[in-house]
């Protein structure tokens, strides 16, 4: 069993759970077989902490007498003991929507008459439904299919520890956050792919395609997740090289210069003192695209009508590229990361296709290589679903975040929290700093001048089916807003 630490202030205990969670039990925890290992990156080897310098003080809780420090990569390897049977949680979620899907009055549903079943994941819980449909269990024990939609919501690339023994389920991957855990493991895409170096070809559907119980598949992505989730993944080869398209029963929606957690307006930093970042968060609120996709989603399955087709970043136009060719700008203080996360192939012993954990930490084989969004001179993506805040900007947005200094590894990534990089006022002040970036009085007249670019802008995606007619109001208010914030009246 194996926790995985960061500590952001120079603290002499940690908790070895993930964010809160309940640890598994240590088996006597004055064994000397226990083990604390650090290292300052995911691929360093680990150096072991002297065993007499630390212990278990508490459920779940180490002390170190000399004090963690900040930034470093702790893990704590353990005998546990009592692992839940986690795996259950998806075999419930297939029966129970199963059971209101068919199931009469008479045998106890409280609903009878449901036809179709959407589910919606976010975050983890996206991740879930990928990891839901790849074993298996979109199909009933009756050969049925269970959900006839799904919504994976910035899940990234990944699925999850959802049904291997001492699992956790909350434990993601990011590149400085819960480090080589069992999240991103091929395959990544729809469709079927070969891995060139297992010789193994295999898919998200590939269960469901067998049994015919595909669902209509949404697939939405954020700036986010191709830093810190491989998102590019979910479309192009492990190789990095080729696009993947998916499926006709999929579609993949790429939300540009959006982040994964949204910050307040207006901007401000992120307050957990574990994750604050160097810049304020980034503010794009995005969920009238969801609104608007969940329609689409809904309409598809119950009227046929097709939805929008996709829309993301490729390599065949150069809108996906490697991060040095992205067309970053000259930004004051701040540069594109050069080294998003990287996907690992992660051996975690010899009975890992059985669910088991016999090697911690997993040994680190070659990677998957991803790939990023290319921006434009604002260092907004290019391509996806451009907002309007986006398409007519007054800042640079990503899904990035650099970690403030005062937590460590200031060179490393904040969580999956954005930045919000504001637009000089005048040319003359981005000539100060060397800005490259045109300034906001190069861009607009005047408040008039960028409302009305806001409402086409608007227009353009209520057209396309990105947004519903009845949120346009609001978002126009909300730019309006931003606007008045960004150049206050003298």
């Amino acid at each position: 069993m194996r926790g995985n630490l960061i500590p952001a202030a120079g603290a002499t205990s940690a908790r070895i759970a993930d964010r809160g969670h309940q640890p598994y039990p240590v088996v006597d925890p004055s064994s000397a077989e226990h083990r604390l290992l650090v290292r300052a990156l995911p691929t360093d080897p680990p150096r072991e902490i002297s065993r007499t310098t630390w212990r278990f003080t508490g459920p779940g809780t180490i002390t170190l007498d000399r004090g963690f420090e900040p930034g470093l990569i702790y893990d704590v390897v353990y005998r546990a003991k009592d692992p839940r049977v986690i795996g259950a949680g998806l075999a419930g979620t297939r029966d129970i929507v199963s059971f209101f899907k068919h199931a009469t009055a008479a045998q106890g549903n409280p609903m009878p008459g449901i036809t179709a079943a959407i589910g919606w994941g976010v975050s983890q819980t996206g991740r879930f439904l990928r990891h839901f449909v790849y074993e298996g269990f979109n199909e009933d024990e009756r050969g049925a299919r269970v959900f006839d939609g799904l919504i994976d919501q910035v899940g990234g690339a990944g699925r999850g520890s959802f049904n291997h023994r001492f699992g956790q389920q909350s434990r993601d991957q990011l590149q400085h956050f819960n480090i080589l855990y069992p999240v991103d493991m091929f395959p990544f895409t729809d469709a079927d792919q070969l891995d060139p170096e297992t010789g193994i070809t295999d898919g998200l559907l590939a269960r469901a395609t067998r049994s015919n119980t595909v669902p209509k598949f949404f697939h939405v992505l954020t700036d986010s997740e191709y830093f810190n989730r491989a998102g590019s993944l979910v479309h192009t080869d492990v190789t990095g090289t080729k696009d993947v398209p998916p499926p006709l029963t999929s579609r993949i929606y790429f939300i540009a210069s959006a982040p994964h957690i949204v910050g307040a307006f207006p901007p401000a930093p992120f307050q957990d003192p574990d994750f604050v970042g160097r810049a304020d968060m980034n503010t794009l609120v995005y969920t009238p695209v969801i609104r608007a996709l969940f329609r689409s989603l809904d309409r598809w399955i119950t009227d046929d009508v097709e939805p929008p087709s996709s829309r993301y970043p490729l390599l065949s136009d150069g809108t996906l590229t490697a991060v040095d060719k992205s067309g970053w700008p000259a930004v004051p203080g701040f540069v594109r990361p050069q080294s998003p996360m990287t996907t690992y192939r992660l051996d975690f012993g010899p009975e890992w296709s059985k669910g088991i954990v016999t090697r911690e930490p997993p040994g680190i084989g070659k990677p998957f290589i991803g790939r990023v969004p290319a921006v434009d001179e604002a260092g907004n993506d290019r391509a996806g679903v451009r907002l309007p805040e986006i398409a007519v900007p007054l800042a640079t947005q990503t899904g990035w975040n650099y970690r403030k200094a005062t937590i460590g590894a200031p060179d490393r990534l904040a969580s999956e929290i954005g930045s919000y990089l504001p637009l000089a006022r005048t040319k003359a002040d981005r000539e100060k700093t060397g800005d490259s970036r045109k300034s906001i009085a190069e861009r607009y007249t005047g408040l008039e001048d960028y409302i009305g670019r806001i409402s086409i802008a608007a227009a353009s995606l209520v057209k396309e089916r990105f947004l519903l007619p009845d949120d346009v109001p609001a978002i126009i208010e909300r730019a309006k807003a931003h606007y008045q914030w960004a150049v206050p009246a003298r």
